[in-house]
């Protein structure tokens, strides 16, 4: 089917559909005028057929669609917006050319905004109000579609869950008082306004603002000069800065350069080219020909899978002996552990296990055991209260000393944030869906933040085959007690700091469950002794 019989059924569902530019997103019209009525099929047909045969097919976000989109571009994003969409809500989906995805929702309030970076998640856009999106069956400039999921010609688009609007940014208000919003710099006069244009625009792209937006901005700069253009001119004066600023040669060396230099921890070739928009396939020769320069001059280096770096960090930080040494911190643990090892300050505990091996049960022992005499604050990812209560109430403490003395917390993700450097922090569990070799930076982070305390980190494992949860090598870099759970048996695989003069790495012991918490030993800790 032509792109302009795919157009003109959007057109009936009352779609404002727009032609797009293939390399830059950017219609190729001035769309104000459509933001506020439709083009009829003769307008469409010309657009499509004779204007723009090459055109990609958009649409003008917002009421005059009646779509509002929530543009998803990382796992982290789409999780995060998927807890707030109930399961049994179907709504149209479309995948696009990078593994983004669209979803598609009714627009009814004036006052939703297209929004870049949405405050709260993680590479998550809305296009809305002034924006517009790029649909299916249009082409990326890498070569590959933008395709239906859930074909918005089949699919009701339903209102948007409340949970969701409610924190999606909304427009402020008109002031009352009026304000003087001319521009009273030398910029933007009629000597230099294309120039300024120019500048401004290309500003913004590399500010990752998003065309719409930059659109927007422009208009209303050239609405505020002294004197003002009229509409039509400033669109055609701001569609030709765009384009200028989109064709501007790169300094892709530079900015590859400059992104590596800022990261923390491993990075994905694949990641450089998104962040930074290199989707050409000369830009991605040019972004691997700088990325191997860098490895040779040793700034960064390959880690284990293809296209994986992390940044060389040559800093030093030197290390002060202290006059005396400083005591264990007394950490009390289950099955007698602490009789075997020893755990010091800024400790880091790596509890690695398969499911259903008793992590959970582990973790609470341990805010349990040693509640009296620290601070505990407990970060658990998946419990709710209900579920917290089920397990607490089989242990042998009142539930309101548990309340009081532990700290529990809901959290998912950046568990760094909410460290306390002087306390005893569970994280139960680190969730790893994807970018396992990330693992080995988020356990450094939750490091960086001890001053005094410890943390305990669970984390899931593939299965018995292995002692080191999904991460590999990375989950025991920072560890200095690595333990390895599956059903009924726990194993030292890594103990740094010994109780006694027997070394406990490799001990293992066998252990029952009661009640889903309560561990009974079976046998005593000991190695293979094959």
């Amino acid at each position: 089917m032509a792109i302009v019989d795919t157009a003109l059924q959007y057109l009936k569902q009352n779609l404002c559909v727009v032609p797009t530019r293939l390399d830059t997103k950017i219609p190729f019209i001035p769309w104000t005028e459509w933001q506020t009525k439709l083009p009829d099929e003769s307008q469409v047909r010309q657009w499509f057929e004779k204007d723009f045969p090459s055109a990609n097919v958009g649409f003008v976000t917002g009421l005059i669609s009646g779509i509002c989109v929530i543009d998803i571009d990382s796992y982290e994003g789409k999780k995060e917006v998927n807890a707030l969409v109930p399961e049994s809500l179907i709504f149209p989906i479309a995948e696009s050319p990078r593994g983004g995805e669209h979803w598609y929702f009714r627009c009814t309030n004036a006052d939703l905004k297209t929004t870049t970076d949405v405050p709260g998640f993680t590479k998550v856009d809305v296009r809305a109000n002034g924006g517009f999106i790029v649909s299916p069956p249009s082409m990326g400039a890498n070569g590959k579609p933008y395709r239906w999921r859930l074909d918005i010609l089949d699919t009701p688009v339903p209102t948007m869950p409340k949970q969701l609007y409610d924190l999606l940014p909304k427009k402020t208000k008109t002031p009352t008082e009026k304000i003087d919003q001319s521009v009273h710099t030398d910029m933007f006069n009629d000597g230099t306004r294309d120039k300024d244009l120019f500048y401004t625009a290309c500003t913004l792209f590399r500010g990752r603002m998003a065309h719409d937006q930059v659109y927007q901005v422009l208009i209303k700069l050239c609405m505020a000069c002294i004197p003002p253009m009229e509409l039509k001119t400033a669109e055609q004066k701001v569609m030709s800065a765009m384009k200028s600023a989109v064709d501007q040669p790169r300094d892709l060396k530079s900015e590859v350069s400059q992104w590596c230099i800022v990261q923390d921890g491993a990075f994905r070739v694949d990641s450089c080219f998104r962040e930074l928009d290199i989707m050409t396939k000369e830009q991605k020769s040019e972004a691997k020909k700088t990325l191997g320069e860098l490895k040779v001059k040793g700034i960064i280096e390959s880690l284990s899978g293809i296209g994986v770096y992390r940044q060389v960090n040559k800093n030093i930080e030197f290390i002060e002996i202290p006059d005396n040494e400083h005591p264990p911190v007394g950490l009390l643990l289950p099955l007698g552990l602490n009789e075997l090892v020893e755990i010091r300050q800024r400790n880091i505990i790596v509890i690695a296990g398969t499911g259903n091996s008793g992590k959970t049960a582990f973790c609470l022992n341990i805010a349990m055991k040693n509640m009296d005499n620290h601070k505990i604050r407990y970060q658990s990812s998946e419990m709710t209260g209900d579920e917290l209560f089920i397990k607490l109430k089989h242990l042998p403490r009142k539930l309101s000393e548990f309340r009081e003395k532990v700290e529990w917390v809901n959290r998912f993700e950046k568990w760094e944030d909410i460290v306390i450097p002087d306390a005893v922090n569970i994280i139960d569990f680190l969730e790893i869906y994807d970018k396992f070799y990330e693992v080995g930076a988020w356990i450094k982070k939750i490091h960086d933040r001890l001053t005094t305390g410890i943390a305990i980190i669970a984390i899931q494992k593939k299965d018995n085959k292995t002692d080191t949860g999904r991460g590999g090598a990375f989950t025991k870099e920072k560890a200095r007690l690595c333990l390895s759970m599956d059903y009924g048996k726990v194993t030292i695989s890594k103990a740094k700091h010994w109780a006694s003069s027997s070394d406990p790495n490799g001990k293992f012991i066998g252990f029952e469950l009661e009640k889903g918490v309560i561990f009974k030993p079976v046998g005593v800790w000991d190695k293979d002794p094959r």
